[in-house]
């Protein structure tokens, strides 16, 4: 897995070839990728980008963006950078953003 500021290139392993995800929500700054972590508990990874957070459920192979806007402050749903903590992750740009697995499904 790589990322650069026009998506996220994944190796497939069976064809030894890269496929490159561009994301459709956040516009060019969208697949600007500022951070990646993998929850091996959950078998996600967790990609922090310019604008919104994506999960990928690795087993099914399926991305969902999270838009983390607070109060109309767009800098609030910039992600720098990741932490998991046991059933939490923490993101952070200028504000830290919280997310508790167990109050929300993600």
């Amino acid at each position: 897995m790589g990322w650069f500021s026009d998506g996220l290139y994944t190796l497939n392993r069976n064809k030894g070839s890269w496929q490159k995800r561009k994301f459709g929500l956040g516009g060019e700054l969208g697949n600007w990728i500022r951070a990646i972590v993998y929850d091996r508990y959950q078998n996600f990874v967790w990609i922090g980008r310019f604008k919104y957070l994506t999960k990928l459920d690795v087993e099914k192979q399926k991305y969902s963006d999270h838009d983390l806007t607070i109060n109309g402050e767009i800098k609030s749903n910039n992600i720098k950078s990741i932490k998991l903590d046991g059933d939490s992750l923490f993101g952070l740009e200028l504000k830290q953003v919280y997310i508790s697995m167990k109050e929300k499904r993600y």
